[in-house]
């Protein structure tokens, strides 16, 4: 490759990785405006018709730039499945009962059709970040995420600098979120990223400041009692475990632990979480709605609302019941366990079968699980884990919550980020 062609690739490269890094912040900036009233919450959704259409544009300039200028081009699964994903989306919207939740979102969500083509379009531009600038865009989803614990702290502080949400008299850490869970989920992608750049560089200074972050993100990720997300924080540290052990990388697995552990019980001990106790909660309200008891305010509900939802799946296969449509699948109305209603499935495989059809299932999962597969192979081949682990905490959690648009885009992104296609552009 000629000089000039060499330059002209490592500027289209920069503009790639300054464009994803405009997204992440278009993500972050919008969630800090509409919790603190700026804008609306329905118009972040909608604002994504926007972002999708620009992206979708940059998207199609920068397949032909790569088609038609790198001669050794070569085509990616994602090329593939994206497209059948976006055709199953938009036949879910033809179908949906809801046409206009299908298309800007169910109320409080706003997570229509056009915020999951935003989602792929992101995915895709992603996918063509070169290595050596993936972990710029990685340090700025920590920062936003560093910035979001602090807040979130300051909230559980009853700081009269935030905006507080209260329930039952007592402040909930929501971030710069309308919901703990979403709140959460944010903290532990930026968390994962966090510890694996701890256990993968070799400068002290650097590992001492990915301690003092994993510190930092760990507040926030227990102060917001998401059981969902310590679930995927564990399954985060089993691979890193592994990960160490095979590297025999010891010594940063213990640290990292012993760190997130301190956390953990500081805040148990001073009355800053009540984690155990919902955990110990669940268990016990789990054995009494087999029992056919539904009340309780621990979650175990949703057990019901998995197997009510996989009971009516067949009648959507094809086409599901419309994106964002949830509440609509019952009979045109949310599903009643006991005495709460449910407008989501409360698990997100689920969430995707019943709103877009068993094949936009099958085809996220191919894709994902695929991505993820040969990144732990990459990782594990060039002693590298930091890619890894914010998508294997997400997909954990995700079986017991949902995409949410404050989230969604990041995860997405970080899927992308997995991929190497750089590799096949030699």
């Amino acid at each position: 490759m000629s000089i000039t062609k060499k330059k002209k690739k490592k500027y289209l490269d920069s503009i790639v990785m300054i464009y994803v890094i405009l997204n992440v912040l278009y993500v972050f900036i919008s969630s800090v405006l509409f919790t603190n009233n700026i804008i609306y919450y329905s118009w972040y959704g909608k604002s994504m018709i926007f972002a999708l259409i620009i992206n979708t544009i940059f998207s199609i300039t920068l397949f032909m730039i790569k088609k038609f200028k790198i001669k050794d081009f070569k085509f990616h699964l994602i090329d593939v499945l994206l497209p059948f994903m976006t055709v199953f989306a938009i036949i879910s919207v033809v179908f949906a009962i809801s046409k206009y939740a299908a298309l800007y979102g169910f109320f409080l969500r706003y997570e229509g059709v056009f915020a999951i083509l935003y989602y792929y379009s992101l995915l895709y531009i992603s996918s063509f970040v070169k290595k050596d600038y993936k972990k710029i865009i990685v340090y700025i989803i920590i920062t936003t995420g560093v910035i979001d614990s602090m807040y979130g702290f300051l909230q559980l502080n009853m700081n009269s600098h935030v905006k507080i949400f209260y329930k039952l008299g007592k402040p909930v850490v929501n971030g710069f979120n309308n919901n703990s869970n979403f709140f959460a989920t944010y903290i532990l992608l930026s968390l994962s990223y966090a510890i694996g750049l701890f256990v993968d560089n070799k400068d002290i200074t650097m590992k001492t400041l990915f301690g003092m972050i994993i510190i930092i993100l760990s507040v926030g990720l227990f102060i917001s009692n998401t059981r969902s997300c310590v679930l995927g924080l564990f399954f985060v540290l089993i691979y890193s475990l592994f990960f160490c052990v095979k590297n025999k990388k010891y010594k940063e697995i213990i640290i990292a632990f012993i760190l997130i552990s301190l956390v953990g019980i500081y805040l148990h001990f001073n009355n800053k979480t009540n984690l155990l106790e919902a955990f110990i909660g669940t268990k016990n309200e789990t054995v009494n709605l087999i029992k056919g008891n539904y009340d309780g305010k621990y979650g175990a509900k949703r057990l019901d609302v998995w197997k009510y939802s996989l009971l009516i799946s067949p009648h959507y296969f094809l086409h599901g019941v419309g994106i964002d449509n949830f509440a609509f699948a019952f009979g045109g109305k949310s599903i009643v366990v006991g005495n709460y209603s449910f407008d989501k499935a409360h698990n997100e495989y689920i969430q995707i079968l019943i709103t877009q059809g068993l094949f936009a299932l099958i085809s996220y999962l191919i894709l994902v699980f695929s991505t993820l597969f040969s990144g732990i192979k990459s990782s594990i081949k060039n002693k590298n884990i930091y890619l890894v682990l914010p998508v294997i905490g997400y997909l954990v959690q995700a079986f017991f919550n949902i995409s949410v648009i404050e989230v969604a885009p990041i995860f997405y992104l970080s899927i992308g980020l997995l991929i190497e296609r750089n590799a096949l552009e030699k």
